[in-house]
Parts: C-alpha cells; sequence; structure tokens
C-alpha cells in the first residue's frame, strides 16, 4: 500500500531529474538560471588524429583517393573500403573514463567553410571502445573531399568541404581551407541533441597554408564586337572546378578580373603583342613563360 502511494511522489522525482539534466536544452540565461551540466565536461577529450591514428592532426588534407581504384586502368574499379588506407584519412579519439567497459559511444562530425558556415549535412560517427574497458573511443577513417560525386559516394566516412549550395549559386566564394568539427555530449554519450549547451567540441583547421593562385579572365567574341563564345556564368563555373579539383594541394584559385574582348584581326601571333622568342629569364616581374610586349599578366597561356 506504502509503494502504491508513493507512485506518484516517485514520478514526480522522477520527471525533475529528467528535467534538471535536460535543462540545458532551454534558455536558461533568460530566467538568470545556472545548473553544472550547462558546462562542457572536463573529464573529456577530443582529439583530430592524423593517418596513423596516433598524431594529433595540426592541419587536414583533402583526400587524393591514391589507394582507391585497382586496374584495369580504362575502367578503374573504386575500392569499398579505400578510406582506411588513404594517405589524407584521419581519426576521432574521445577519452571519456565515464564510458570505460561501454563499448561504443557516438559523435557528430561537420565541417564549416571559411566563412564558417556550414558545408553539409552533421554526420554521426560510431567510436569503438580500443582496448575494451579503456574508457578511449577511437573512429572508423575519415576522409575529407572537395566535390558532391565523392562525398555520396562514401558518405558515411566522407566529410564535404564545401558547401553544395555556394559550388551551384555562388561558385566564386569557394575557397580551401576552413575547419573540422567535433562535438560529443557527455551526459547521453552521443552528438548534442539541437539547442543543447553541455557538450565539449574541438575543431581542426583545413589547409592552414593556401596557396593562392590570381587569375586573369577573357572571353573571346565569335566575332569582332559578336557575342562571346560561352557566358560568364559557365566560366565562373570553371574556377569552382579548379578550386575543387586543387583543394587536394591547398591550392586556391582568385578571379581578379573577368573582360570581354574580340578575337585577333589576324592569325599572327603579334597581334597578342607576344614577340614568338621564349623567355630565358626568372617567372615574375612581370615575365611570363614568353615575353610579352604589354607586360601582361604572368602564367597566360
Amino acid at each position: 500500500m506504502v509503494a502504491k502511494n508513493n507512485l506518484p511522489l516517485l514520478f514526480r522525482c522522477s520527471f525533475l531529474l529528467f528535467f534538471f539534466s535536460q535543462v540545458c536544452l532551454l534558455s536558461a540565461q533568460e530566467f538568470n538560471l545556472t545548473f553544472d551540466n550547462c558546462s562542457p565536461s572536463t573529464t573529456i577529450t577530443i582529439e583530430i588524429l592524423e593517418a596513423d591514428a596516433t598524431t594529433l592532426g595540426s592541419s587536414l588534407k583533402i583526400a587524393k583517393w591514391q589507394t582507391a581504384f585497382t586496374p584495369p586502368v580504362e575502367n578503374p574499379i573504386l575500392k569499398y573500403n579505400f578510406y582506411n588506407t588513404d594517405v589524407d584519412r584521419i581519426y576521432v579519439r574521445i577519452t571519456a573514463a565515464d564510458q570505460a567497459g561501454k563499448g561504443t559511444i557516438k559523435a557528430q562530425v561537420f565541417a564549416l567553410d571559411t566563412e564558417e558556415d556550414p558545408t553539409g549535412e552533421i554526420k554521426a560517427i560510431t567510436l569503438t571502445e580500443t582496448p575494451a574497458g579503456s574508457g578511449i573511443f577511437i573512429s572508423t577513417a575519415i576522409v575529407l573531399v572537395s566535390n558532391k560525386i565523392d562525398d555520396v559516394n562514401k558518405n558515411k566516412h566522407t566529410i564535404l568541404i564545401f558547401d553544395p549550395n555556394k559550388i551551384e549559386n555562388t561558385p566564386l566564394s569557394l575557397k580551401v581551407g576552413g575547419k573540422l568539427v567535433v562535438q560529443y555530449d557527455a551526459i547521453n554519450a552521443a552528438g548534442p541533441i539541437l539547442g543543447q549547451l553541455n557538450y565539449n567540441e574541438t575543431s581542426t583547421k583545413i589547409c592552414a597554408s593556401v596557396k593562392t593562385v590570381k587569375v586573369r579572365g577573357y572571353l573571346l567574341r565569335e566575332t569582332i564586337g559578336g557575342t562571346p563564345l560561352t557566358t560568364p556564368e559557365n566560366f565562373h563555373a570553371e574556377i569552382a572546378k579548379l578550386n575543387m579539383t586543387w583543394a587536394q594541394a591547398c591550392i586556391h584559385f582568385e578571379l581578379l578580373s573577368l573582360d570581354i574582348v574580340d578575337p585577333p584581326s589576324s592569325e599572327s601571333y603579334e597581334d597578342f603583342g607576344y614577340d614568338g622568342i621564349p623567355n630565358t629569364g626568372d617567372l615574375g616581374e612581370g615575365n611570363g613563360m614568353f615575353d610579352f610586349e604589354d607586360f601582361g599578366v604572368d602564367n597566360v597561356g
């Protein structure tokens, strides 16, 4: 009889415990309240590791897919688990002593571009306790990719560094860089719930050192005063393709200008100011691969 009468009380206590454990989902600041579980755990360590699963990553690289395919050369076959051997693969390691013996925990991973905008979906990852009972959890291999096709191909193991919407709508905004972010909720041993505040987070730069190639573009008209052979939008899309491709080498192509010009009045190369004599001096400072009488932009071919 006593137990029966205490059921409402037990229910209320359980509800209150649940409420306070999840109170960080609410705006506690609005009520000037402070709760201990609103702060990240000080006993959790999150690390992003390089390909050896030991060295702490300081600058992440985009996967080069060097070992991703098998012969024949003309019609190569994508290896199912190539990400386990890619030279630029990474791992996430979380040390959570309170989860020792649990076997697995979850976290979430996503990328931010150079404008601090998310580049794609937040991906949940599973980390396995290694060794068993240690409270140290390591993910499977993860690779960073720079285009949608690569991301779709191995979605569970890839993180896209460019926002697909920007690829389509603002291609000139693409710039290799940004950072990879890992989040972990110590209370639920998983990625944090939307709006939650009490989680741990770490991030590592993607391509900490970026080399920039400056480009001046020219669209050639079909005839003098006529219609250009292509559109500025198509040219911008080509710049985006360059950036997605060369992101693997941490190289960014920056379009300085784009002009529409008439075709030459004759087939003579002299119309372009080219004297026909290869340049034997060093590149740069007005010299390209060839000498130009008008001292045009370097490396224009």
